[in-house]
């Protein structure tokens, strides 16, 4: 194959007027239809994985889509020996299944929101019918019914049994009936909801295959209708075959089916469907009923217009007739106004070289069309003709359509061809993918915004446009505005013959008044900031014409000179010019509808849409914002952006401006649900319009046209909603249709926030600015997640809160609608913590994050416990584990005695601080043993000793005991004896601690003088005991405590106690006992205080106005004083005896200083001790 690839290099635009290439104009970073990345993160089973770039062009970027593949998968392909044919197919649902022998796997690669799958990675395995043909994935569909919480799945055989879940829940509950298709093999199975399937065999019949349930009881219906001269051989308006008719009798031996597919749904009350039949070179819609009636409506022989085509754009040089040319169809998909096939053509008797096209047909109208509305022909992709058709590979690609390009691909290559009018030599993107030895391209698809294929080697994948700048389109010298005028993209939600939004052509229209000239109203009757306003308009599109000189001379006039200089200023005119004119976009009116002639103001509008369809209007405001957002950035102004105040708080300029596009968005994805909840949202944006019908609007204008043309008051028909639930809890339905009405508005809102939050995340570096978060003022506060009037906070909480008191316990008894429910619920509950999260992340670092944090953990706890309470145990985890709330967590493993998951939180959790958080929950619910028996001791993990020694570095009561139990004893008893010290309240306990520390220093490694020096200490401490316990009972008695439970006293209140009158027997002993105790009084003072006052009472414990003169010695023998002299000399203490002099002048003594006989014995005695101290 020979494929023209492109190597362009795109540099990013750092002034007015630099050049990219043209080929970039096929990028929208706005969310317009074009490929780019839609990866969701939630803890509900949206992706939260960063994608795993696999290739990368210039222009596309293939990268991993959605979570991992089931562990089911992954070993079905790993395993699959080469006799086994692997096949996989992936439904635009987001449902994918794979085919190996007799195994059919069915997963969900991506959730859209109205999933009833509990898990992304849950995988179902159902068992396919016998066969002695390879099953094939092409032979299988799997589909959802409106009510249904799990989808159903039909699997054909190759010779027609047809086996049918009704829930690929229950593998093993299935019905199976045979087609009857007389020994023809089969070929593929196409979904054409809700009439059922139709099944092709590879000779000539079609059989209609229809679940039913008849009494109770599902069954499957087959209809065969069979062709008596093969494919597409006969011609009937009624169907004996679904698709045969006027085909040349000539081909009918060739005739192959190309593809099947449905185009619209219900009619008129009856169930009917309307069938695209792609078939050798002709084009059939038919339409089939419930009421067995089946009606050609046209049939279009393309033949003679493809030959004539592909002769123009590809023989035109040449001799080659038309005629001689050979024709092949590939591929059709579906488009908003008809299908688009892929075209193949070679003059195999000249050349093997085979030219393929993009050709798009009409199929709305009931009339065959008569042409093609576009014939593109792709100049650089091109192929040759090997063997039979059957085998050849440049015969074999089939393509998906996204954007303005198709991806076409076979088992080898993914190539990216633009589709363009009246550009066919656009260079063809060809991606180096798959590479790797046994890959292959099994299947494509589109889900949602992303175009998705299937690798044998890295699963689910997505392709995806790299982020090249639509400004840099036009920039581009290339791309001049007789080219843009020639060139409009073809997207999936465009006309062919003319784009929905061309920026040039809608710019070239529009005039501004600034007040300087005579175009609208005069400088005075402006404002400033209205004169400001037009201005910027003005520089807008100006700039977007290209002529920058004058765009500039605006500018000048508008945007100041010291603007880059200053500082944080919230509502700075510059800034609420910029979000005015932001503003007026996304409200603009539709240029080219009469019906908004009459309401147009005297400035004109944008013209963002040429378009009369609301989805393209609000597609072309998405790209004149984009436009707005670079063209602020290429002429410098948006990194001068400051703040303004929104909702009670101040943002970013450049945030406001993503919220307008962010309510662009949801505008987008209200109104594609408006198709499947017309009658509920028809209801919620009449009670939202009706506060403005006020004013005067012409009658052609609907509700909806109203409605979607204010962008900016797109949150008002979310609340709104909330609001009606509140009626309908209120409401005389049964609890079945209250059910049924939340979980209609739970679906409504939460997919139009899920989308809010993809835009989000996905545009966070496109409206970033150096003013984000410049200031501690800038909080990031989003509109949805605001708890002001005009913010959606109340609403996400009011409406969870309903859920759970009215829908959660009504539905408990229907499993299906309850698994449901607890996705949404939780859903719900993910974004209105995420809005709490993100804001308190903005505040980091500034006064108001320490006020608001315990504000958070409050609604945290009030969000999350109503899940522990209804026992959705998996989903409270979900987000007890996001959002950090380990209180939750710790609860909930503890109910279950689930340990070894509170194990993983610690290890997953360790930055966060979970250990700690854990082990604090044990000591606050005294359950220190359980503490230690769980986490102590040298056979945890060291990762888990660690932690729960230093958490116990701040709980000493138990960190002697982890100590000992690894072996630490130093340690230990070093803790013990700090605990002894500081322990007040019990004295047996203080001596309990005091003798393990004694143990366990003895025990210790510590050096043999480290030992005996802290044993010193501790024995000190013990020796303290003793003297508190050898208390007299008096004084026990007078404590009104016993000794077990003694109080611990300090050594100055032992001392006191000793030497009080409450100690009516003292004796000297007693004394001693309280001069002893002054070795542990640590203040010398208060030391030499307590030694005088021992001594002092001592001597007032006697009678001495009675004392016997005539023999002194005898009478000191009887006194307590000198006993306890006789003591300390004993025990060799005499330096604790007070001087004669000190003692003699104390005031302590009272009067008793003045008597003459005192003073005489004490003299006498002192002098005894002397002469016998010097003998």
């Amino acid at each position: 194959m020979d494929i023209s690839t492109k190597s362009l290099n795109i540099s990013n635009l750092s002034h007015l007027g630099g050049k990219t290439p043209r080929s970039a104009a096929r990028r929208s970073v706005l969310g317009l239809p074009s490929a780019n990345r839609s990866t969701r993160g939630s803890v509900s089973g949206r992706s939260t994985q960063s994608a795993m770039v696999i290739c990368r062009t210039p222009y596309h970027v293939v990268e991993s889509f959605g979570s991992s593949l089931p562990v089911m998968v992954t070993e079905a392909i790993a395993y699959a020996d080469r006799s086994t044919v692997v096949s996989v197919e992936l439904s635009k649902s987001g449902w994918a299944w794979l085919v190996s022998g007799r195994r059919l796997l069915v997963w969900q690669y991506r959730q859209d929101g109205q999933s009833k799958w509990t898990s992304v990675s849950q995988c179902r395995e159902l068992t396919l019918p016998p066969s002695d043909l390879a099953h094939r994935a092409q032979l299988v569909t799997v589909f959802s019914h409106k009510k249904a919480s799990v989808p159903s799945c039909i699997a054909v055989s190759p010779e027609g049994a047809v086996r049918y879940w009704a829930s690929v829940a229950h593998e093993g509950s299935w019905i199976e009936e045979n087609a009857d298709l007389l020994g023809q093999e089969c070929d593929s199975l196409s979904g054409i909801t809700p009439v059922g399937c139709v099944l092709a065999t590879t000779t000539s019949t079609l059989c209609l295959l229809s679940p039913v349930v008849v009494n109770g009881r599902h069954q499957i219906v087959c209809k065969t209708l069979r062709s008596s001269q093969g494919w597409l051989g006969g011609i009937s308006r009624r169907m004996s075959s679904i698709i045969w008719g006027s085909m040349p009798a000539a081909q009918t031996s060739e005739t192959r089916l190309v593809k099947v597919m449905t185009q619209s749904g219900t009619s008129a009350g009856d169930t009917e469907c309307k069938l695209l039949v792609l078939a050798g070179l002709t084009l059939q819609k038919w339409v089939l009923s419930n009421k067995d009636i089946e009606k050609l409506v046209f049939e279009f022989d393309m033949s003679r217009l493809l030959k004539s085509s592909f002769s123009n754009d590809f023989w035109e040089q040449s001799n080659t007739s038309a005629q001689d040319l050979s024709i092949w169809l590939l591929d059709m998909e579906k488009m908003e106004n008809g299908v688009l096939i892929l075209a193949a053509a070679a003059n195999l008797n000249v050349s093997p070289q085979i030219h393929y096209a993009a050709v798009l047909v009409a199929s709305e109208n009931d009339k065959a069309p008569e042409s093609f509305q576009m014939f593109c022909p792709f100049l650089k992709f091109n192929g040759f003709h090997q063997g039979e058709d059957s085998e050849c590979e440049d015969l074999n690609y089939r393509f998906v359509v996204f954007g303005s390009s198709a991806f076409i691909y076979n088992k080898k290559v993914i190539m990216a061809v633009p589709v363009t009018i009246n550009d066919p030599g656009a260079d063809v993107d060809r991606l180096d993918f798959p590479s790797a030895p046994g890959d292959a391209i099994l299947t494509g698809n589109v889900y949602r915004t992303t175009p998705v294929f299937f690798s044998r080697i890295h699963g689910v994948i997505s392709v995806t446009e790299t982020d090249v700048s639509p400004l840099d389109v036009m920039n581009s010298s290339i791309y001049s505005e007789s080219i843009a005028s020639e060139r409009a993209p073809f997207t999936s939600h465009t006309s062919l013959a003319q784009s929905s939004f061309q920026p040039f052509e809608s710019f070239r229209e529009c005039n501004f008044s600034d007040g300087s000239n005579n175009s609208g109203p005069s400088a005075e009757e402006l404002t400033p900031q209205a004169v400001c306003i037009s201005k910027l308009k003005k520089a807008f599109v100006l700039y977007n014409r290209r002529e920058l000189a004058a765009c500039k001379d605006i500018l000048d006039t508008i945007v100041p000179n010291t603007v880059a200089e200053r500082g944080v200023e919230v509502n700075a005119p510059l800034d609420l010019v910029i979000v005015h004119v932001s503003k007026d976009i996304i409200n603009d009116m539709p240029a080219s509808d009469p019906r908004w002639s009459e309401t147009h103001s005297s400035a004109a509008t944008f013209g963002t849409s040429s378009s009369l369809q609301v989805q393209q209007q609000l597609q072309g405001k998405q790209q004149t914002l984009e436009l707005y957002v670079n063209f602020l950035k290429a002429v410098d102004i948006w990194n001068k952006l400051s703040a303004i105040t929104a909702r009670g708080v101040v943002i970013a300029t450049s945030l406001a401006l993503q919220e307008h596009a962010e309510k662009v968005a949801a505008a987008l994805t209200l109104r594609s649900l408006h198709a499947s909840h017309a009658d509920l949202l028809d209801k919620a944006i009449k009670a939202t319009l009706k506060p403005k019908n006020s004013r005067a609007v012409p009658a052609a204008l609907t509700h909806i046209d109203l409605f979607f043309r204010e962008v900016s008051e797109v949150h008002q028909v979310l609340i709104t909603l909330g609001m009606w639930s509140q009626e309908i809890v209120h409401s005389n339905k049964s609890p079945a249709e209250v059910v049924a009405s939340l979980q209609e508005v739970n679906h409504i809102v939460l997919e139009t926030l899920q989308e809010i939050a993809d835009f989000r995340k996905h545009h966070r570096s496109m409206f970033g600015s150096e003013s984000v978060f410049a200031s501690d003022l800038i909080e990031y506060l989003p509109w949805t997640a605001s708890s002001h009037d005009e913010g959606l906070r109340n609403v996400l909480s009011d409406l969870l809160s309903r859920n759970f008191q009215y829908a959660a316990r009504q539905c408990s008894g229907d499993q299906m609608t309850y698994s449901t429910l607890c996705v949404e619920l939780m859903n719900l509950a993910d974004l209105l913590l995420e809005g709490y999260s993100s804001h308190l992340e903005s505040l980091k670092g500034s006064e108001k994050f320490d006020l608001l944090v315990h504000q958070y953990e409050l609604q945290r706890r009030k969000i999350i416990q109503p899940f522990v309470d209804e026992s959705m145990i998996e989903q409270a985890m979900k987000l007890a584990e996001k959002y950090h709330d380990f209180n939750t967590l710790v609860q909930i493993c503890e109910s279950a005695h689930n340990q070894e998951r509170l194990e993983s939180y610690i290890q997953k959790f360790a930055d966060e601080g979970f250990s700690e958080y854990l082990f604090g929950w044990y000591m606050k619910e005294d359950k220190q043993d359980k503490l230690m028996n769980l986490f102590g001791g040298n056979v945890r993990p060291m990762q888990h000793q660690q932690a729960l020694v230093s958490f116990l570095s701040q709980h000493p009561q138990l960190a002697w005991l982890q100590a000992i139990r690894t072996g630490n004893y130093s340690s230990a008893s070093g803790t013990l004896y700090q605990l002894a010290e500081e322990q007040t309240e019990k004295l047996a306990r203080k001596k309990t601690m005091l003798s393990l520390a004694k143990l366990t220093a003895l025990a210790s490694d510590e050096p043999e003088h480290k030992m005996i020096e802290h044993v010193r200490d501790v024995d000190m401490l013990l020796d303290l005991c003793s003297y508190q316990e050898s208390l007299p009972q008096s004084l026990v008695d007078f404590l009104n405590q016993d000794l077990d439970n003694m109080a611990v006293l300090t050594p100055i209140n032992l001392i006191k106690l000793y030497i009080s009158e409450e100690n009516k027997e003292a004796n000297a002993f007693d004394y001693k006992k309280a001069l002893d105790l002054l070795a542990f009084v640590p203040n010398d003072s208060d030391k030499e205080d307590l030694c005088e006052s021992i001594w002092c009472q001592a001597i007032l414990r006697n009678d001495w106005e009675s004392v016997n003169l005539d023999y002194p010695m005898e009478t000191c023998k009887n006194l307590i004083f000198c006993q306890l002299f006789d003591l300390l000399n004993i025990s060799g203490q005499m330096d604790l005896v007070l001087p004669a002099e000190q003692l003699l002048s104390s005031s302590k003594l009272g009067s008793l200083v003045e008597s003459k006989p005192f003073k005489y014995i004490i003299k006498y005695f002192y002098e005894h001790v002397a002469t016998s101290t010097e003998c």
